[in-house]
């Protein structure tokens, strides 16, 4: 498959499975500001990916900090996949893991909206500074602690013999909250 052919079937599977268009007439903040084109935007994609390809030199942006580890590794696996065929494996590792973070990302920011209201009892709960305590530096904010615990009382690990404080606190915590649901 030529150079081409390859960029064509990548814009249309962006355009209809990811719903992206990344060569359409827009404000340059993902909106679309004018009527869409394959033909013409496929052209436009191809001659601005030739140009990079070329030049060796592909502009990503400026990177958000939420999203940034997922970034790195997705920036990585992009040079492995430069590589050859040596860095295929490696690349999709490093996809993997950045799928993983980012997938945690727009969980915790999805939980962290549904959540408030139980978040909200939480801190009311007084568990909050006996928690973030015991919890270290990956949990550094209130919520912070509170979307680790949750996440960690949703997988279900709950050995109650072999928890450490904050945990079983919290255990003890979504017990009586799914009563009260349940009553």
């Amino acid at each position: 498959m030529n150079l081409l052919n390859q960029i064509d079937k990548a814009y249309m599977t962006m355009v209809k499975r990811c719903h992206y268009r990344p060569a359409a007439p827009s404000d340059g903040f993902g909106n679309i500001t004018g009527p869409t084109n394959d033909e013409q935007e496929i052209a436009k994609y191809a001659q601005r990916w030739r140009k990079e390809e070329e030049s060796f030199n592909f502009f990503i942006g400026c990177c958000n900090s939420e999203t940034r580890e997922a970034t790195i590794f997705a920036i990585e696996a992009a040079r492995q996949m430069c590589s050859g065929t040596s860095g295929n494996e490696t690349a999709y590792q490093l996809l993997t893991e950045s799928l993983h973070r980012l997938k945690k990302v727009i969980e915790d920011r999805n939980l962290g909206r549904s959540e408030t209201p139980l978040f909200q009892r939480w801190i009311k709960s007084n568990q909050p500074g006996r928690c973030s305590r015991q919890c270290g530096p990956k949990a550094a904010s209130r919520k912070g602690v509170f979307l680790e615990l949750l996440r960690w009382y949703r997988n279900g690990n709950h050995d109650v013999s072999v928890l450490p404080q904050c945990r079983f606190n919290f255990y003890l915590f979504m017990r009586r909250e799914e009563r009260k649901a349940a009553a």
